[in-house]
């Protein structure tokens, strides 16, 4: 039996998780933020599933969540957002 430790860099999709993808992978796949005819076509699939995800957390609103690109970024908010507030003394 294999045992894969390396799920930090890469880890295997969830079956269900794909077929519920697939679409966006092979039919839909826009930029749901651009202005043609492709993005016209996902934007209200990404509409519905941050609907989905502001109800399953129990967000107010969208205001209640910050998404970002990735870790950086995140972790960029977190430092000039409050620690360099904290620091400064603000």
């Amino acid at each position: 039996m294999e045992v894969y430790l390396d799920n930090n860099a890469t880890t295997m999709v969830d079956p269900q998780v794909f077929e519920e993808m697939k679409p966006f992978f092979c039919d839909i796949y826009g930029n749901p933020n651009s202005l043609h005819r492709f993005g016209a076509g996902t934007h209200p699939k990404m509409v519905e599933a941050l609907d989905y995800l502001y109800e399953g957390i129990g967000a107010a609103d969208e205001d209640d969540i910050i998404i970002t690109a990735n870790a950086t970024e995140a972790n960029n908010w977190v430092i000039k957002g409050t620690w360099i507030e904290h620091i400064l003394g603000g």
